[in-house]
């Protein structure tokens, strides 16, 4: 059995939904509230928290939900959870959010976007998938060994730390104070756009996909002819480097983004 639990907070209604996957039943409740403060204990999987303007802190009181949603809470201070439980937590659009529950040292999948958090735990043992979006972080812990997949956008991240060995997916957009790659990761996708004080590309023995948009520093890239799919487009210093075109369907190189 899998249950989901939605909260729409808009004009102080609250929406939940339970949703039972194997008799495919339906519960709909509602509820209205004036509150700040917010405590989930309902015994339920997933829950969402959506579009609430005075929400200020929300409690997560139940071991069994796994999964939690919050989005569109702009006075939203607080997370807390009292189990160490959650597996996947996205946060988007709480600009008034600044810290990570403490509990979530067993998450595996973090997507923040559009937050004010500007620190991520360094304890966060099992975690594969980490995604940040326009938050002031600068620094990415180093002890994320499980790490698996990184997407960065519009953030203050100056590198990416050498003991991520597990890290295979890379990706990272709008970073203008990165400046340096790890030359010991295990690469196999990296995405770079928009990273301007990159000056270098190191050699990843397993990578197989690679895209450089509009990063006109960089200026040593690996040996192309053993990457499967290279898209290169805008990135200045690279002509006296790669001296023609590829004929080939993998490989699209423009140096000028015309």
């Amino acid at each position: 059995m899998k249950n989901i639990i939605f909260f729409n907070i808009s004009f102080n209604i609250i929406y939940i939904l339970l949703y039972n996957m194997n008799n495919y039943i339906c519960n709909e409740k509602y509820y209205t509230t004036d509150k700040q403060e917010f405590e989930i204990t309902d015994n339920i999987n997933k829950i969402f928290v959506t579009n609430n303007i005075k929400l200020t802190k929300i409690i997560i009181n139940n071991s069994k939900i796994r999964n939690i949603h919050i989005e569109n809470c702009p006075n939203l201070i607080k997370i807390k959870c009292i189990y160490d439980n959650i597996h996947t937590m996205t946060i988007t659009n709480c600009m008034k959010l600044n810290k990570l529950p403490k509990n979530i040292t067993n998450i595996i999948n973090l997507k923040i976007k559009y937050t004010n958090i500007n620190t991520i735990p360094n304890n966060l043992n099992k975690i594969e998938c980490l995604l940040l979006d326009n938050c002031p972080i600068k620094e990415i812990p180093k002890e994320l060994t499980p790490l698996r997949e990184l997407k960065i956008n519009n953030c203050f991240i100056t590198e990416i730390p050498n003991e991520l060995i597990n890290l295979i997916n890379l990706y990272i957009y709008n970073c203008e104070h990165l400046n340096k790659l790890s030359n010991n990761l295990n690469i196999h996708q990296l995405i770079l756009k928009n990273c301007n004080n990159v000056v270098k590309i190191p050699t990843y023995d397993n990578m197989n996909y690679l895209v450089l948009v509009n990063c006109r520093n960089i200026g040593i890239i690996p040996d192309y002819s053993k990457i499967n799919d290279i898209y290169i487009k805008n990135c200045l210093k690279l002509r006296d480097i790669v001296k023609s075109y590829y004929y080939n369907e993998n490989y699209y190189i423009n140096f000028f983004g015309n």
